[in-house]
């Protein structure tokens, strides 16, 4: 269905049953629900708090350990939501760098993860890429850099240690 058509429909509606439709949706569905509270009460950095939490049980448990599978579409779902708040350039950079040191971090504790490595690699480079687009550098340039050189650290420590695993084996 198109925005048009559902606008079409909605206007034919009384007040009184779009009002039960809006109440209905929001204790049915957790995105409506989220989107609905969010709307009653915009507080940006609270639900960028809760998104960076979120993020972080992505890859961690509560108790700290390496979840074994993180997923890029679970985290993306995540800061997709957060950035259709219309919450401002600088807070969803913020997430996604967050998002992705919370990555490095992951790979690091896992050990011997190469195939994060390309996830690790793109996130940094769009974010860089967001960051100049948003006029942003000066304030995320150092974070953007140390993950670059954390990311090139944690594959040059992954290259030894198969090295190191080959030339034993």
């Amino acid at each position: 269905m198109s925005k048009a058509k559902l606008k079409k429909a909605l206007k034919k509606l009384p007040k009184e049953q779009l009002i039960e439709m809006v109440v209905e949706l929001y204790s049915s569905r957790k995105e409506a629900k989220e989107y609905l509270d969010y709307w009653l009460e915009p507080d940006e950095e609270k639900e960028l708090e809760r998104c960076k939490t979120l993020v972080g049980r992505e890859f961690f448990t509560p108790g700290g350990v390496a979840r074994r599978t993180p997923t890029a579409t679970s985290v993306n779902r995540i800061i997709k939501s957060f950035e259709s708040l219309c919450c401002a350039p600088e807070h969803v950079a913020e997430l996604r760098l967050t998002a992705a040191e919370t990555l490095a971090s992951w790979i690091e504790k896992r050990k011997r993860r190469s195939t994060y490595m390309e996830w690790l690699k793109r996130e940094a480079h769009d974010i860089e890429l967001y960051a100049t687009f948003h006029e942003l550098e000066e304030r995320f340039e150092l974070r953007c850099r140390r993950l670059q050189e954390l990311a090139e650290d944690i594959e040059q420590r992954q290259e030894r240690m198969r090295r190191h695993i080959w030339w034993h084996s």
